[in-house]
Parts: C-alpha cells; structure tokens; sequence
C-alpha cells in the first residue's frame, strides 16, 4: 500500500513539473515573456527552478531586450547543464549585444570544442573576428565553412572578402567568382567585389563585372556610380559626365557623386557646373582640402574672381605644407592678374586694375619666398611686370633669373629660344630707351 502510494506521488511530482515546463515554454512560443519571467521567478522563491526554467526565462528576457537579466538566467541554465549548445549560443548572443565580443568569442569556443562542426558558432566567430579586424582568424574559420556547406555562397563571400584584406588578391578572386557562381542575388558579394577591385587599380577588371553585373541590376546605384568613377579616373569625362547625369536624374545627390561629378565637369572643362556641383559638395564636406581648391579654381576660370579668391582663402585655413601653401598663393596671384584684366576694360578711372595687379605681384613674391627652388613663378613674375605693370627693367631681372636657373636638359628648345629672344629683347629696349 505505501509502495502504490509513493508512486501516485511520484507521478503526481512529476505531472506538475512536466505541467511547469509546459507553462513557461507555451508562454515563451506565444510571446507572453513577461508571464514567462512572473512564472520563473515563482519557482525560484518556491522551488529550484531547473534547466528549462533559466533557459526560457534568459529567452523572454532577451525577447524583452533585458540583456543583463538574460545573462545571468542563461549562466544559471549552464550551471545546470554545461554542454548544453543553446544556452551557450544565447548567452554569447547576450554577451555580443552588450558588445563584449571577447565572452562572445569565449563561449562560441567552448561549443567548438566539444562540437568542432557547428556552423553558428563558426559563423558568429567568424563574423567578430570580421570586425575586430582579425581576418586572418576570420579566414581560418571560413575555409572551414566552405568545406561544411560547399553550396553556400555567403561563405564563399566572406572568405573571398578575408582573404582580399590578407593581400591575397589571387586567391580572392577565385572565391569571389565561386561566391557569386552560388548565390548570383546577393549584392553584398558583388559591392566588396567591386570595392576590392577598385581597390587594387583594377580598373578594366572592374568596368567588365559591372556590366556584367548591371545586366541583373540595372538601376544599382553602386555599380552605376563605380562604372562612373572609373570613366572619370581613365579621363574619359565626357563618358563620366554623361553617367553622372543619369545617376542625378535618378535621385542621387551623395558626396560621392557631387564630388566626382564635379570634377568630372570641372576636367572637361565645364566650370559652370562644376562650380554648381562642387559648391554643394564643399558646403557639406568643408574639410575637403583638395576640391575646395579645385573649386577654386573653377571659380577662377569661369571669371569669377572674388568668389574664388574666397575659396583660395578657405583653402589657406586647411593647409600646412610650405609647398601647397606657394602653390596656393601662385593661383591666387592668377586670379587677382586675370581679376586686374577684367576691371582693365571697365574701369574708367584705370585705378582698380592696378590694385588688383599690385595683388597678384604680391602673392607671387610670398609664393617665391615659401618655395624659391620653383622657378617657374620668377617667369610669371617676369611677364606679370612686362605686360601689366610695365616695368622692363625688373622684367628682364626676373626673366634672366628665370634663364639662369633653367636646366637645359630638362628644357625644350622652342622654350629656350623664346626666353633668349624675350631677354634680348628687352635687353635692346631698355639700352636704346637709356640713349634717348
């Protein structure tokens, strides 16, 4: 009697405990956590809650985004059961979340040492090893992936991305061809395809793929934007500008295309525009040393003088280098001499042209003083005081200065007749002026 006893007891138990599990895994699958987590934390006041208890509570708290709580119900779940792969999963997922990569990486290993197949915590150590940078690891893990599942395409992609940053670029590509064989869809594989041969100046390789590519995308606003830049890059602007075009007409205004498409103008020749383009570029990106010049210099040859001496300005505020500061100050000198011809003509008063010439002289002199192995500005400081200023005496001192440092190696002979014959020249108009 006391034996039939015991049992109906022991059954008893056990209907309530398989009844308890029932409770919080139905709560958990019909996503009622907070009931899930009430239901498990009465069991820890009443009894010893077991597995199944701390394992679904750390779900629904994961589901509830309560990642400290999470992680201490799934190591709870583990100290009742330590091989157990899902809760190690879930509490490096906790772990990854809360950006504690190297728990994460902890927990993911110990599921390999006892599983060495599992693709999830392969994966997912893969991936972290992806973004610490650590690609060589990164690569170790994913030759191992592709051996698993030869049909997967994202592996196939990863590894070809891992093995490009290790500067093995021939191997790369054969995984690259291989990941886009298998998974021709995802465009992920195709973007670092592309980027790594752009990468590497494979520019004609590049061009060939994004055909091949916009054939299956044809408005990818990647691949459309590439193909530009490597028109532009070839100096094939006209191409570029017409690419350019069609990608703003379909909605795209990025820096990357306000800057290439400005200088693809601006190249070609088209001031204009590229004044257009670049301004909003610079507006957004002021740091941009280099187009900020650029612009500058649009500014300059679409006569726009006072808008480019300001841009000139912007430009002095960014720089250091002795050299790009001369050269810098040699093109603002060409604005203010090009400034002074436009006022030449309309100017009644014949004043304002002077001051603007007077400016120019005085920005070659500090283009001069900063750089004085560059020679080429004693020439324009030569013909800035032949043409304009009208002083043949100091003309002919730059112009010899400008001989005397020639190399005659390096100099063509149309350039060296031209400047024996300008000081010649004026050699004679200066002697026979003195005579009279």
């Amino acid at each position: 009697m006391k034996s039939l006893l015991l049992i109906c007891l022991l059954f008893v138990n056990i209907s309530i405990f398989a009844t308890a599990k029932h409770d919080i895994v139905y709560y958990y699958n019909n996503a009622q956590y907070q009931k899930a987590i009430d239901f498990a934390n009465k069991k820890v006041i009443t009894a010893k809650p077991d597995f199944i208890i701390w394992y679904y509570k750390g779900l629904s708290e994961m589901a509830l985004c309560k990642y400290p709580d999470a992680e201490k119900s799934f190591k709870n779940a583990i100290k009742e059961d330590s091989l157990s792969v899902p809760a190690l999963l879930s509490l490096a997922k906790t772990y990854e979340i809360a950006g504690n990569t190297e728990n994460a990486l902890n927990n993911y290993s110990k599921i390999l040492k006892t599983d060495s197949t599992n693709i999830v915590a392969k994966t997912k150590s893969a991936s972290i090893y992806i973004k610490k940078k650590k690609y060589s690891k990164a690569a170790f893990l994913y030759s191992d992936l592709i051996k698993q599942d030869s049909l997967n395409g994202w592996f196939y992609g990863q590894y070809a991305y891992c093995l490009g940053k290790l500067a093995l670029v021939r191997e790369s590509d054969k995984y690259y061809k291989k990941a886009i064989k298998l998974a021709p869809e995802n465009k992920t594989i195709v973007v670092r395809m592309i980027r790594q041969l752009i990468l590497n100046k494979r520019y004609e390789t590049a061009d060939k793929y994004i055909d091949t590519f916009l054939l299956r995308f044809p408005d990818d606003m990647f691949l459309l934007k590439q193909k530009a830049f490597i028109a532009a890059f070839g100096g094939n602007y006209l191409d570029a500008i017409r690419q350019f075009k069609y990608i703003t007409e379909l909605g795209d205004s990025s820096l990357f295309t306000l800057k290439y498409y400005g200088q693809s103008l601006y190249n070609n020749c088209d001031y204009s525009d590229a004044i257009f383009w670049l301004s909003r570029y610079v507006k957004i990106n002021l740091n941009d040393t280099k187009n900020q010049y650029i612009l500058a210099l649009a500014y300059q040859k679409d006569y726009k003088y006072k808008e480019s001496l300001n841009s000139f300005d912007l430009v002095f505020e960014q720089i250091y280098d002795t050299d790009l500061i001369s050269d810098v100050f040699v093109e603002k000198a060409n604005t203010f001499s090009a400034y002074g011809d436009y006022l030449k003509y309309r100017d009644s008063t014949k004043t304002k042209s002077k001051k603007k010439y007077k400016a120019a002289l005085d920005n070659y002199l500090k283009a001069k003083e900063l750089n004085p192995s560059n020679n080429d500005i004693n020439r324009m400081i030569a013909v800035l005081y032949e043409t304009k200023i009208k002083n043949d005496r100091l003309a002919l001192y730059y112009y010899k200065k400008y001989y005397q440092n020639l190399d005659a190696k390096k100099t063509n002979e149309y350039q060296l007749a031209w400047i024996q014959e300008k000081i010649t020249e004026l050699t004679e108009k200066l002697h026979f002026a003195v005579e009279q």
